[in-house]
């Protein structure tokens, strides 16, 4: 499965009893799984061929081959730094099935680029985190960030350089971000896992968003938000403030859950009207400023799709 370049091999943090001090401080310096690369995220839908179909219209590319597993029919959009992994859980997923019946087509996990699965599922378990295993795929299961993490191998991680140019799935993407109630307690949670410090919460100002004309939902909402860097772009953490709002009604229909993906784009009016000529609705923003949110639910595509322009 699909789940900047790392630095070293992900080793266990906790030396073992008994090595000296001379040659602890020989020993390679571990590599943070905040070094890693976010190399796809993980979306579940009901039907896959179709949603191959729709996926493959929306990016502009053709559609890749879909294949089964004991567990999974997967197919997989390479786009230009992030892979787009399509699943279909088999009827005995049990875990899985109960997930797309709860939440319908979505964003399920995201996958971090590791040198060695079997070294970071070591480095994972000793940081606490819990591990499952689907068929060949590894996850880790963070307590108190209520969203799914794929130890992937990095060497899956590549953009796909045959992508027509002016195709909707070259363009960058530049973080997911994932809806939450309590964004500090999450981001502690996330930032122990990372090993990284916690960054700073950023809140935008209640009332400072711009709405589409016919938003009719509280229109002082804004979300505030953690970051982390990761090796090729960021991953979000994003609490909702005010009444309802996209973030809002996400974490109400949801609870804490991936939300979206951000792409940068050359031209924003072009791409909303992209987005909403495939059956996407604007939430949030437009082609007058600088971002936009674009749910593809309706379409039915697994996933909002955030827009990030040229700085004005």
């Amino acid at each position: 499965m699909i789940v900047r370049s790392l630095t070293g091999t992900i080793l266990v943090l906790a030396l073992v009893a008994g090595v000296t001090r001379n040659s602890a401080a020989q020993a390679p310096p571990a590599t943070r799984l905040a070094d890693s690369p976010i190399t796809h995220v993980g979306v579940v839908v009901r039907d896959i061929d179709q949603s191959v179909a729709r996926h493959a219209d929306l990016f502009g590319v053709p559609a890749p081959p879909v294949r089964g597993t004991a567990a999974f029919r997967t197919a997989v959009f390479r786009l230009a730094n992030i892979a787009i992994e399509l699943l279909q859980p088999a009827a005995g997923t049990r875990a899985w099935r109960e997930y797309l019946e709860k939440h319908g087509d979505s964003i399920h996990h995201v996958g971090l680029g590791v040198t060695s699965v079997a070294d970071a599922r070591r480095a994972a378990a000793a940081l606490g985190a819990s591990l499952s295993t689907v068929g060949d795929f590894v996850f880790a299961d963070v307590a108190g960030v209520g969203f799914a993490i794929e130890l992937d191998p990095v060497s899956r991680l590549a953009g796909d350089a045959a992508l027509p140019a002016a195709s909707f799935g070259a363009n960058t993407a530049v973080h997911v971000s994932a809806i939450l109630p309590d964004v500090e307690a999450a981001g502690r949670a996330l930032a122990a896992f990372l090993q990284t410090d916690l960054p700073p919460t950023v809140t935008v100002k209640m009332g400072s968003l711009t709405y589409p004309d016919d938003y009719r939902r509280d229109r002082d909402a804004s979300p505030q938000h953690v970051t982390f860097g990761m090796k090729n772009m960021q991953l979000e953490l994003t609490e909702p403030q005010g009444g309802s709002s996209p973030w809002r009604d996400q974490l109400d229909a949801h609870g804490t859950a991936l939300h979206h993906v951000a792409f940068r784009v050359g031209d924003m009016a072009a791409a909303v009207a992209h987005l909403q000529s495939k059956g996407g609705v604007l939430v949030l923003g437009g082609p007058s400023v600088t971002y936009a949110y674009v749910n593809l639910a309706p379409a039915p595509l697994g996933m909002t799709i955030e827009l990030n322009g040229p700085r004005k």
